[in-house]
Formats: C-alpha cells, structure tokens, sequence
C-alpha cells in the first residue's frame, strides 16, 4: 500500500501534472502559471521538520540503548503501569 504512493509523490509536482490535475472547480479554467510555479516551491515546506523529528527519534533510540539505568530498568520487565 505505501509503495505505490512513493512511487507517485514525484511525478506529481511536475508542471504538466499539475495542470492535468488541477483546474477552476467553476469555470475548468487552467491554474495559472505563477500559482503553478508557487505551488512547486512549497514542495519541500516541511521537510526540515521532517528531518529533526527523526533525528529525535534517532537520538532517543541511541539513548535508550546506551544508557546503563534504562538497561537495568528494562531488564526488570516493569509494567508500564509501575513505572509510572
């Protein structure tokens, strides 16, 4: 299910994509080039968010695995319910 969409996520931002896809939901006019060329540049909003959100995951993971009290604490198999 998800390969499809990565397959696809691309070849979307493409200008005559783009206007195959989109138009006026009044008129069927045809979007207009500065809108297009707007809407192409906010491609990438986002992703440096993206990015730090995994670099967070990253750094928790590496914590969680190098810290010798979380080890113990895991190997202990509390419940999450005594944790907290």
């Amino acid at each position: 299910m998800e390969a499809p969409s990565q397959m696809l996520e691309n070849w979307v931002w493409n200008k005559e994509s783009l206007k195959l896809l989109s138009s006026h939901y009044k008129d069927s006019s045809s979007i207009e080039e500065n809108l297009l060329n707007d809407l192409i540049k906010t491609k990438n909003a986002g992703s440096g968010m993206h990015n730090m959100r995994q670099i967070m995951f990253a750094k928790m993971d590496q914590y969680f695995h190098t810290n010798e009290k979380v080890k113990k604490i895991l190997k202990k198999n509390f419940t999450i319910k005594q944790i907290y």
